[in-house]
Protein backbone atom coordinates (compact mmCIF):
# COMPACT_ATOMS: atom_id res chain seq x y z
CA UNK A 1 0.00 0.00 0.00
CA UNK A 2 1.31 3.59 -0.84
CA UNK A 3 1.76 6.12 1.23
CA UNK A 4 0.36 9.63 0.48
CA UNK A 5 3.73 10.63 0.13
CA UNK A 6 4.58 8.50 -2.44
CA UNK A 7 1.49 9.25 -4.15
CA UNK A 8 2.02 12.72 -4.21
CA UNK A 9 6.04 12.86 -5.40
CA UNK A 10 4.89 10.24 -8.14
CA UNK A 11 1.67 12.41 -8.86
CA UNK A 12 4.08 15.52 -9.33
CA UNK A 13 6.77 14.18 -11.37
CA UNK A 14 3.85 12.98 -13.68
CA UNK A 15 2.90 16.33 -14.36
CA UNK A 16 6.54 18.03 -14.56
CA UNK A 17 8.50 15.09 -16.41
CA UNK A 18 11.12 18.11 -17.52
CA UNK A 19 11.99 19.17 -14.07
CA UNK A 20 12.93 15.46 -13.24
CA UNK A 21 15.33 15.02 -16.97
CA UNK A 22 17.31 18.69 -15.64
CA UNK A 23 17.66 17.22 -12.24
CA UNK A 24 19.43 14.09 -13.11
CA UNK A 25 21.04 16.27 -15.89
CA UNK A 26 22.58 18.41 -13.15
CA UNK A 27 23.22 15.50 -10.80
CA UNK A 28 25.13 14.06 -13.93
CA UNK A 29 26.89 17.14 -14.80
CA UNK A 30 28.13 18.02 -11.52
CA UNK A 31 29.43 14.38 -11.04
CA UNK A 32 31.48 14.83 -14.53
CA UNK A 33 33.18 18.10 -13.15
CA UNK A 34 33.87 17.36 -9.75
CA UNK A 35 35.34 13.93 -10.41
CA UNK A 36 35.26 12.85 -14.04
CA UNK A 37 36.82 9.05 -12.84
CA UNK A 38 33.64 8.69 -10.82
CA UNK A 39 31.29 9.69 -13.58
CA UNK A 40 33.37 7.17 -16.27
CA UNK A 41 33.46 4.47 -13.54
CA UNK A 42 29.31 4.86 -13.04
CA UNK A 43 28.66 4.69 -16.81
CA UNK A 44 31.24 1.54 -17.36
CA UNK A 45 29.30 -0.11 -14.25
CA UNK A 46 25.36 0.49 -16.15
CA UNK A 47 27.11 -0.85 -19.63
CA UNK A 48 28.42 -3.66 -17.63
CA UNK A 49 25.29 -4.52 -15.87
CA UNK A 50 23.18 -3.95 -19.10
CA UNK A 51 25.28 -6.04 -20.94
CA UNK A 52 25.75 -8.48 -18.53
CA UNK A 53 29.87 -8.03 -18.83
CA UNK A 54 32.41 -8.94 -15.83
CA UNK A 55 32.71 -5.89 -13.69
CA UNK A 56 35.73 -5.55 -10.15
CA UNK A 57 36.94 -2.13 -11.27
CA UNK A 58 37.01 0.81 -8.63
CA UNK A 59 36.67 5.06 -10.02
CA UNK A 60 40.95 4.73 -9.01
CA UNK A 61 41.77 2.17 -12.20
CA UNK A 62 40.32 4.71 -14.48
CA UNK A 63 42.80 8.13 -14.06
CA UNK A 64 42.00 10.38 -16.54
CA UNK A 65 45.19 11.63 -18.85
CA UNK A 66 45.63 14.97 -19.89
CA UNK A 67 45.92 13.75 -23.41
CA UNK A 68 44.68 10.57 -25.42
CA UNK A 69 47.59 8.15 -24.88
CA UNK A 70 46.82 6.89 -28.55
CA UNK A 71 46.32 10.18 -30.48
CA UNK A 72 48.22 12.19 -28.59
CA UNK A 73 44.81 15.33 -28.80
CA UNK A 74 43.63 16.68 -25.30
CA UNK A 75 40.87 14.89 -23.35
CA UNK A 76 38.45 17.63 -22.32
CA UNK A 77 35.75 16.91 -20.02
CA UNK A 78 31.94 18.05 -18.70
CA UNK A 79 31.91 20.25 -21.45
CA UNK A 80 28.13 18.85 -21.71
CA UNK A 81 28.72 17.48 -25.80
CA UNK A 82 30.39 14.54 -27.16
CA UNK A 83 34.15 15.39 -29.21
CA UNK A 84 36.48 13.53 -30.15
CA UNK A 85 38.53 14.54 -27.18
CA UNK A 86 35.61 13.47 -24.67
CA UNK A 87 37.19 10.60 -22.47
CA UNK A 88 35.90 7.25 -22.54
CA UNK A 89 36.23 3.80 -21.20
CA UNK A 90 38.58 1.41 -23.54
CA UNK A 91 38.07 -2.28 -22.92
CA UNK A 92 41.42 -3.47 -24.79
CA UNK A 93 40.16 -7.25 -25.08
CA UNK A 94 36.63 -6.14 -25.35
CA UNK A 95 35.12 -10.00 -24.64
CA UNK A 96 36.92 -9.83 -20.79
CA UNK A 97 34.65 -6.72 -19.50
CA UNK A 98 35.61 -4.22 -17.22
CA UNK A 99 38.30 -5.59 -15.62
CA UNK A 100 41.69 -4.59 -13.68
CA UNK A 101 44.16 -4.37 -16.56
CA UNK A 102 41.98 -4.94 -19.06
CA UNK A 103 40.52 -0.85 -19.14
CA UNK A 104 41.93 2.59 -19.77
CA UNK A 105 40.53 6.18 -20.72
CA UNK A 106 40.92 7.15 -24.04
CA UNK A 107 39.61 10.06 -26.28
CA UNK A 108 36.25 9.56 -28.21
CA UNK A 109 37.73 9.34 -31.18
CA UNK A 110 40.63 7.21 -30.51
CA UNK A 111 37.83 4.26 -29.07
CA UNK A 112 35.38 4.84 -32.27
CA UNK A 113 38.04 4.42 -34.45
CA UNK A 114 39.31 1.12 -32.54
CA UNK A 115 35.50 -0.07 -32.04
CA UNK A 116 34.93 -2.16 -35.71
CA UNK A 117 38.37 -2.53 -36.85
CA UNK A 118 40.61 -5.59 -36.37
CA UNK A 119 44.83 -5.60 -36.19
CA UNK A 120 44.81 -6.98 -39.85
CA UNK A 121 41.97 -4.08 -41.17
CA UNK A 122 43.76 -1.23 -39.48
CA UNK A 123 47.52 -2.83 -40.99
CA UNK A 124 45.95 -2.78 -44.52
CA UNK A 125 44.88 0.72 -44.27
CA UNK A 126 48.17 2.30 -42.85
CA UNK A 127 49.94 0.11 -45.75
CA UNK A 128 47.15 2.08 -48.26
CA UNK A 129 48.01 5.33 -46.74
CA UNK A 130 51.88 4.93 -46.46
CA UNK A 131 51.64 3.86 -50.65
CA UNK A 132 50.24 7.00 -51.54
CA UNK A 133 46.53 6.48 -50.68
CA UNK A 134 44.32 9.58 -49.78
CA UNK A 135 44.80 10.41 -45.96
CA UNK A 136 42.10 13.11 -46.14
Amino acid sequence: MRTPDKVKAKTWRTKHPDAVVKSNKARFRGMVLADPSRYLWYKAKTRARDQKAPFDITPEDLPVPEVCPVLGIPLVHGDGKWHDGSPTVDRKIPTLGYLRGNVQVISWRANDLKKNGTLDEFRRIVAYLEAGGSGE
